[in-house]
C-alpha cells in the first residue's frame, strides 16, 4: 500500500507570529491558502500595527475592483507614510497569485508588477491577499515573484495541536472554567479537518461564540459543547463501524437507517465508510511496522492526531487480512450500486449484514 509523507513546513501561522515578534515582515507579501480565516486574521493585524488609526485615511490604500491595476499598485506604493510605521497598500484577493485572470490585468501586467517588487520602498508594507493554486499546478508568477522578493505566508489546515491551541485561547478569553474533556469535545464534535463536511475555522470561531453565549454557570462543559455543534458525520460512522467490530449488527443497521432518516445522503455515507476503512488499514499496516502516532499521521498524510487514534484503536480489534476483506465489501457497495444490483440503502444494509 502506498503511503502519502510529505516533508512538513512550519505552519504559516507559526511562521508569521515569529516574523511579527521579530519586527520582520517583509515590505512585500502574499497571505493566501485555504484558511480564509488566518488569511483575514493576519490581513487585518499587519494593519493594525502598521498603521495609525489617527493617519489611517491616508497611510492605508486598499485597492480593488475598478480600481485595480498594476499602475495604481506601483503609484500607491511610492507615496510615503504620513504618521504611520509603514505605508500599507493592501491588495484583497489578488486571484492572478492563484493563477487566474482578473480583469485590467494583462500577462504583461504580471510581468511589469513581478520586476517592480524589487523595488517596494522599505517604508511600505504592500499586502496581497488569494486564495490556493489548484493541487499539482506551478507556483503562478505573481506567487513566485512575492516568494522571491517578498514571503508568502500559505496558510493551510491546522493540526491536530495548533487547533487545540486555537480552541483553548478562546476559551481562555471567555473568563469560565473549562476541563481539557471540553477542548477534546470540541475537537472530535467540530468535524474540522473532516474532507466530507464544510467546516471551517470560520465555523469553529462562530461554534465558540455560541458557545460563550449559551453556557451557564462558572464552567463550561462537555454537554455544552454537544448542545451548540451539529454532530460530525464523521463521529457516526466510526460509531457505526464500531458497532460491527463488536458484532452489533442490529446497532449498526439502526445507526445506518437513523442517518437516512436524517437525511444525509447515501454516497456520502458510502464513500465515509471506504475512507475510514483505509485509514483503519493503513493506520494498523504502519502500527504493526513499528511506527509511532505522529509518524502514521504524516505518512496517512492527516493532520488529526485524534482521528488516527481512534482508527489505530479500531483496527485493534482485527486483523489485517481482515480489514483487506472488509474493505474489499465497501468497494463492492459502489458496485452494486453503479450496477443496479441494489439501492444505495440498500447496498449499505447488505454490506452490514454480509461483514
Amino acid at each position: 500500500m502506498a503511503y502519502m509523507n510529505k516533508k512538513t513546513e512550519q505552519h504559516a501561522f507559526k511562521q508569521i507570529e515569529v516574523d511579527l515578534k521579530g519586527d520582520k515582515i517583509a515590505n512585500v507579501v502574499l497571505l493566501c491558502g485555504p484558511e480564509k480565516y488566518l488569511v483575514k486574521f493576519y490581513a487585518d493585524r499587519l494593519i493594525k500595527k502598521y498603521v495609525n488609526p489617527v493617519t489611517e485615511a491616508m497611510d492605508l490604500v486598499t485597492i480593488e475592483g475598478d480600481s485595480l491595476n498594476v499602475d495604481s499598485i506601483m503609484e500607491a506604493c511610492e507615496t510615503m507614510s504620513f504618521m504611520s510605521e509603514r505605508k500599507v497598500v493592501f491588495v484583497p484577493d489578488f486571484t492572478p497569485a492563484d493563477g487566474k485572470n482578473v480583469r485590467g490585468i494583462s500577462d504583461k501586467d504580471i510581468d511589469r508588477l513581478a520586476d517592480y517588487l524589487a523595488q517596494v520602498p522599505e517604508t511600505t508594507l504592500l499586502m496581497f491577499t488569494s486564495g490556493e493554486v489548484e493541487g499539482g499546478k506551478k507556483a503562478p508568477k505573481a506567487r513566485a515573484a512575492v516568494g522571491a522578493y517578498g514571503k508568502v505566508y500559505d496558510f493551510q489546515p491546522l493540526d491536530d495541536g495548533m487547533l487545540r491551541g486555537f480552541i483553548d485561547k478562546r476559551l481562555r478569553a471567555t473568563g469560565r472554567q473549562y476541563r481539557p474533556s471540553v477542548v477534546n469535545a470540541f475537537v472530535s464534535e467540530s468535524g474540522y479537518g473532516n474532507k466530507y463536511v464544510e467546516y471551517t475555522l470560520y465555523n469553529l470561531d462562530n461554534d465558540l461564540r455560541k458557545l460563550a453565549a449559551y453556557s451557564v454557570g462558572p464552567e463550561i462543559t462537555v454537554e455544552d459543547v454537544r448542545a451548540v455543534i451539529t454532530s460530525n458525520p464523521e463521529n457516526n460512522i466510526f460509531a457505526l463501524l464500531d458497532a460491527v467490530g463488536q458484532n452489533r449488527k442490529g446497532d449498526a443497521l439502526l445507526m445506518v437507517h437513523n442517518l437516512f432518516d436524517a437525511k444525509m445522503n447515501g454516497f456520502l455515507i458510502q464513500s465515509m465508510i471506504i475512507g475510514q476503512l483505509e485509514l483503519v488499514l493503513m493506520a494498523k499496516e504502519l502500527t504493526e511496522a513499528g511506527y509511532g502516532l505522529r509518524d502514521v499521521c504524516k505518512m496517512t498524510n492527516n493532520k488529526s492526531e485524534f482521528k488516527v487514534k481512534k482508527a489505530i484503536a479500531m483496527g485493534r480489534k482485527y486483523s489485517i487480512a481482515s480489514l483487506k476483506h472488509i474493505l474489499t465489501g465497501a468497494y463492492a457497495i459502489d458496485r452494486n450500486v453503479k450496477t443496479g444490483t441494489f439501492e444505495v440503502e440498500l447496498a449499505i444494509e447488505y454490506f452490514i449484514s454480509s461483514i
